[in-house]
């Protein structure tokens, strides 16, 4: 764990400065921010007055805060979309909208490089790479050990796992399972009363247990869709 999770755990809110005045953004429930997860893999298509109403309800107390100092409505929006980017990405991509308004701009393009023709996967994905390739015998002069073949890494791109708040959202079945485990019941109000830093990281637990119902179900459906173990 870095010193910054740290930091976070111990202080989940979000403190902003607007004209040398300090505001403070509470935590929101888990419930708020997983309303947020659920409209923003919905992709929605937001017009101004929706999106500021769904600024209110994640601000909450500091929106009435930023309305009493009379800050302008396009600056409190940036302030929402900071949060949004912190609680649906992490606290780097809120600095990073804050400073620059943007969240992950593409760097420019740099000049494609050649093929590597002794690259592992050049010519399938049971190559493991290694020497020229003679065109003349249908092989390499020399080749790599064969676990560098990229169908024999396989397994280990899947553990480092591609999860997403969609394929969350589809198992919610099963993660509701995986907290039963632990003697927590979602169907209550647990979520409303929990802050969301305490859900996320349970969440994390169960992303990163192989044996977790969560996991199992991604990884069915992702064999089924043809997209891989994990």
């Amino acid at each position: 764990m870095s010193f910054d999770a740290v930091d976070e755990y111990l202080d989940p809110g979000f403190r902003i400065t607007i004209g040398g005045r300090e505001f403070r953004v509470e935590a929101p429930s888990a419930d708020t921010a997983l309303r947020l997860h659920r409209k923003l893999v919905a992709k929605p298509s937001w017009s101004l007055p929706v999106e500021l109403n769904e600024i209110r309800k994640l601000l909450g107390s500091a929106w009435d805060d930023l309305v009493a100092a009379d800050v302008a409505e396009l600056k409190i929006l940036h302030v929402g979309r900071a949060v949004i980017a912190k609680h649906a990405l992490d606290a780097d991509a809120a600095i990073e909208y804050w400073a620059t308004g943007t969240v992950g701009a593409k760097p420019a393009q740099a000049e494609p490089k050649p093929k590597d023709d002794s690259a592992p996967g050049r010519y399938g994905p049971f190559d493991p790479g290694g020497g020229p390739y003679r065109e003349e015998f249908g092989d390499r002069e020399w080749y790599n050990p064969p676990h560098m073949a990229p169908a024999f890494n396989k397994y280990a791109q899947g553990e480092k796992q591609n999860i997403t708040w969609s394929d969350l959202l589809e198992s919610w079945t099963d993660l509701e399972v995986d907290f039963q485990t632990i003697g927590i019941d979602l169907g209550s109000d647990i979520l409303t009363r929990r802050p969301w830093r305490w859900f996320e990281i349970r969440v994390a637990h169960f992303v990163r247990t192989p044996t977790s119902q969560l996991r199992q179900a991604i990884a069915q459906r992702k064999d089924h869709d043809g997209n891989g173990p994990h």
